[in-house]
């Protein structure tokens, strides 16, 4: 009996799988089918209640479609790029999207990717999926876990103002995903997903969902 075995008959486990969240695959389907372009999707729950499952079933439903599921990962930077090269745009382009994830600031440019604090990658890692949202254009779905987990209050909620400016014009959506409940307001989001822990997931849809509690 190996050690894992051991601890499943100790505790009663019975060997369920670490991700089994009660209704993932529907509540994925449930948001894919809510949210229109242009809008944003909020899900919030505690940790561990199972967000990034759901945004992993999202993921996977989107891409057997042939549509674009693009995620904020700062892992997808190449280290060593400096910050200006990072995308074949104009510079004014580059750095307007730089400006609206926070990083204005002109000393960064020269930077490389590896030389950023944890913050600044993430906000650069936001930019670049912006920039790959304009690649991709009609069907392209951000899905951003974790969102503002990296940052202070005052800087994931200013992100969530430009990611909704980024997002309302454009034939794209947005999935954000995150423990911190504070940001709906600033999100304002079109359908808002409450992910309890053990149970299955509360969906609001409409103009009311950003006026709820979590």
């Amino acid at each position: 009996m190996t050690r894992l075995q051991l601890a499943q008959a100790m505790f009663d486990l019975r060997g369920a799988p670490a991700d089994a969240v009660p209704g993932a695959v529907d509540t994925a389907a449930t948001i894919d089918s809510a949210l229109h372009p242009g809008q944003i999707a909020f899900l919030t729950g505690p940790s561990g209640a199972g967000k990034s499952t759901i945004l992993r079933h999202l993921r996977g439903q989107l891409r057997a479609r042939g549509h674009a599921a693009i995620t904020v990962d700062p892992a997808r930077l190449t280290e060593t790029t400096q910050v200006i090269d990072l995308w074949p745009t104009p510079l004014v382009t580059t750095l307007s999207l730089l400006a609206c994830c926070g990083l204005a600031d002109a000393a960064i440019l020269e930077r490389r990717v590896q030389e950023l604090s944890t913050g600044q990658r993430w906000r650069l890692a936001l930019a670049h999926a912006l920039y790959r949202s304009r690649r991709r254009g009609p069907h392209a779905t951000l899905l951003i876990d974790e969102f503002g987990s990296m940052l202070d209050q005052v800087t994931a909620r200013c992100l969530c103002r430009t990611l909704r400016r980024w997002v309302e014009p454009r034939p794209i959506r947005a999935v954000c995903a995150s423990h911190d409940d504070s940001l709906l307001e600033s999100l304002a989001p079109a359908v808002l997903i409450v992910q309890p822990l053990n149970a299955a997931a509360i969906v609001r849809i409409g103009p009311s969902a950003s006026g709820c509690s979590a």
